[in-house]
């Protein structure tokens, strides 16, 4: 997937690179309720991204695919943008149908690119902010150039505060962690919020593809 030109990497790296912590998890159990399955990278040379689904719950009739591994490392978050602390730290996340396969599957199981694509989206989206040297915040659109999979109208993607979620948008402690709510979106759609701002696509969405 090609996300942009990516920073080339430095000669040692210091920094240890760890998995989100306990607090992560504990966190979005207590809201989200008990985790399903966990799509771990073992041995990957990028930054390890993992992938755990929240299956539905009768209080919320949509399942949860949440990442964590991007928040071992800081974003690198340009001065003087506002709570530019808070925004360093970051975890993403999308809401599914109930319906959709991953809501069940076990993660050893091999589900088809028309249902895994998800997954695929999350970790190149976690990964980006730290190949580029940028940062993801809510608002930012991010154009991919072809469709995820084939037959799928989404080439973009923008990210939103997950309203739908509650409390579950910030994990308290040091350093705070933010969830971010990743909207696949057509050509058509990327064009729009060019135009009219996040709040104007917004408006026009099905709320279905906002909460399922």
């Amino acid at each position: 997937m090609a996300w942009g030109k990516r920073a080339a990497p430095e000669p040692e790296q210091e920094e240890e690179v760890t998995p989100a912590d306990d607090r992560l998890m504990q966190h979005l159990q207590y809201h989200l309720g008990p985790a399903g399955a966990r799509w771990q990278e073992p041995g990957s040379e990028r930054l390890p991204v993992d992938v755990t689904v929240f299956p539905p719950t009768e209080a919320r009739p949509f399942a949860v695919l949440v990442t964590s591994g991007m928040s071992a490392r800081p974003m690198t978050v340009p001065f003087g943008v506002a709570r530019r602390a808070e925004r360093e730290h970051a975890e993403l996340c999308m809401l599914l149908p109930a319906a959709w396969p991953l809501a069940s599957v076990p993660a050893h199981a091999g589900p088809a690119e028309s249902a895994y694509w998800p997954i695929r989206l999350l970790r190149e989206l976690a990964r980006l902010p730290h190949e580029t040297g940028s940062w993801l915040g809510a608002g930012h659109a991010i154009p991919h150039g072809a469709p995820y999979v084939q037959g799928l109208p989404f080439s973009a993607a923008v990210l939103v505060r997950p309203t739908r979620l509650g409390a579950t948008e910030t994990v308290p402690g040091e350093p705070p962690i933010s969830l971010l709510q990743v909207l696949p979106l057509t050509e058509a759609e990327l064009a729009l919020k060019t135009t009219e701002g996040v709040q104007g696509l917004l408006r026009t969405l099905d709320p279905r593809r906002i909460a399922p």
